[in-house]
């Protein structure tokens, strides 16, 4: 990313990892059309796609640590959501309000059932949190978690169960979570994220992994609605190009004090190109940066597909009120484009965050510079 080295841009050095929402809410219920319901049995191999299948029984066994071949499907349903987060949004997530054609499906392990929705394709997944199946941390984590909401709260462990645990990798030795003037060891730290609860209330945790000493971060609170950026929807006839073949990710950027434009992009064979485009929009010069390695390219797909980049497709965020000198900044995947502007980066939706902050290490590992 093209962002100028100021206070506000923080997040753009943090490295390659997928991190969920800060905060915690209710989904929104979805208004789906009429529809008939019928077994997967009933279904036609054209209706259910063999890969959507996959995707799921690969996600839950990713969230459950089930082995696939001991998950299958048992229900399907043809649904229309409501938007394209499928009418779960995560707290502070905007959604593009059109609807969503896709399928409710419902998979068991045989003692347990999880309901998951989905788009079309199944490049959008939102598993349904269900009272009657609950996530659980190992032992280790769990301990670790409880003591510390303990030690702040005054309230014994007993008071609080784990409603929610899923493996994630951070972006580094902070779990992502820097305090002010922190170092923080550049590197990927495996570990958990941990959702508690006491009934009324709930608290997010981020831990690395044991055997070494279990490292604890309680996640800081979800930005005010009144504070999250607005976006608007990007005409049609004001989107970049598509992506080419071959290439995985772009970066338009264009502003500043000197008012150029420059466009990166991240190809396939884990070259990264930055080409100083001319008023007019035609190439003016163009570096290769540098080649990453297949293993990160990987990695930023998986993010890209994690924290459900398609989501802000045509999406516009506008910069904070009275802001001057800043970068605006046009993301491309192959299915999905969003605009914003870099002054407002920390108030735009955790997710969104977390894919500037991956470009943004991509970028800087790569020796890109404005």
């Amino acid at each position: 990313m093209f962002l100028p080295n100021t206070s506000q841009q923080r997040f753009s050095a943090l490295v390659l990892t997928g991190l969920l929402s800060l905060g915690s809410g209710l989904p929104s219920k979805a208004i789906a059309a009429p529809v008939r319901q019928y077994s997967i049995a009933q279904a036609q191999p054209q209706q259910l796609r063999s890969s959507l299948v996959r995707a799921i029984r690969r996600d839950l066994s990713r969230k459950t640590g089930i082995p696939t071949r001991k998950l299958r499907i048992v229900e399907a349903q043809r649904r229309t959501w409501p938007n394209s987060c499928l009418g779960l949004p995560v707290a502070n997530q905007m959604c593009a309000q059109v609807l969503t054609p896709g399928w409710q499906i419902v998979a068991t392990d045989g003692q347990n059932r999880w309901t998951y929705r989905s788009d079309r394709s199944g490049k959008i997944l939102r598993l349904v949190t269900s009272l009657e199946t609950e996530m659980k941390a190992p032992k280790a984590i769990a301990d670790a978690v409880l003591q510390d909401l303990s030690q702040r709260t005054g309230s014994p462990t007993s008071s609080f169960r784990i409603i929610e645990a899923e493996e994630r990798t951070w972006p580094d030795g902070c779990l992502g979570l820097a305090g002010a003037d922190e170092f923080c060891t550049q590197a990927l730290v495996p570990g958990w994220r941990v959702v508690v609860t006491d009934g009324t209330q709930q608290w997010i945790y981020r831990t690395s992994n044991p055997p070494a000493p279990i490292q604890v971060r309680l996640e800081k609170a979800s930005q005010k609605d009144s504070e999250a950026l607005k976006p608007t929807q990007i005409p049609t006839d004001q989107l970049p190009p598509p992506l080419e073949k071959g290439e995985i990710f772009r970066a338009i950027a264009s502003g500043g004090f000197a008012g150029r434009t420059y466009e990166t992009k991240l190809l396939a064979d884990g070259r990264v190109l930055r080409t100083r485009l001319t008023p007019q929009g035609a190439p003016a010069q163009t570096q290769t940066v540098t080649r990453i390695s297949q293993e990160q390219v990987q990695q930023f797909q998986q993010l890209l597909a994690q924290e459900q980049f398609a989501c802000f497709n045509r999406l516009s965020y506008p910069p904070p009120s009275g802001a001057a000198d800043f970068f605006a900044i046009t993301l491309s995947s192959p299915d999905s484009t969003v605009s914003y502007a870099d002054l407002g980066g920390d108030r735009l939706p955790p997710e969104l965050q977390n894919v500037i902050q991956a470009w943004g290490q991509l970028e800087t590992v790569s020796g890109v510079a404005r």
